[in-house]
């Protein structure tokens, strides 16, 4: 069964590589962010950003909403996932179909992406692991598995707005991720925490 790079999404600490749900823009699934709304989103950020380099734009692979991962949540609300607010890489700088980020913590990281997709697009059980739908803090949602057992990864998939975000959590070194043992209930556990702050 593919797992949609997420094996790379386990192990990208160690190897420097990117990950990507690999699904491309369902016939049928359109953006009703305005290119204003979007600009204004990244152009006057909600709160400090702890990115160190410039955050590229919405494009038509991600601006279905105005959401931004990158730009909504301050440093202690990222520190309270676990996480390092300033071990950030920016998404849609190594694979322009996503936008979002990245935070990472001694073996482990949380990764938060957009996409234009349907969440009933993440059930496909040829494309995804285990794919299994979940209700989080009151949103229809999707969780799969991924990563290999020794470096687990699981990812839930939320909608907002025209679009819709994945919590990804890796744990790629599990003997340093301290308090960090599963990787689907950690992955639920922000996404509850993300759920209330997206746009409707």
């Amino acid at each position: 069964m593919m797992r949609i790079g997420l094996a790379c999404a386990a192990m990208l600490l160690a190897a420097g590589c990117s990950t990507s749900t690999g699904i491309t823009k369902p016939a049928g699934v359109t953006s009703s962010a305005s290119p204003s709304a979007s600009a204004t989103a990244t152009a006057q950020p909600q709160v400090p950003s702890t990115l160190t380099a410039p955050h590229p734009p919405p494009n038509h692979w991600n601006d279905g909403t105005s959401y931004d991962p990158c730009l909504t949540y301050t440093a202690e609300q990222i520190r309270a996932w676990g996480v390092d607010p300033a071990q950030v890489d920016d998404r849609g700088v190594e694979d322009r179909q996503l936008r979002g980020c990245r935070w990472s913590s001694d073996g482990w990281s949380v990764e938060l992406s957009v996409a234009n997709t349907k969440v009933s697009s993440y059930l496909d059980a040829k494309l995804f692991d285990n794919p299994r739908s979940v209700t989080v803090a009151g949103l229809q949602a999707v969780q799969y598995d991924g990563g290999i057992p020794q470096a687990p990864a699981c990812t839930v998939i939320l909608p907002v707005q025209n679009a819709t975000v994945a919590v990804v959590v890796a744990i790629v070194d599990p003997k340093r991720a301290k308090g960090v043992s599963d990787a689907c209930a950690k992955s639920i556990e922000v996404a509850t925490a993300v759920a209330p702050t997206l746009p409707k």
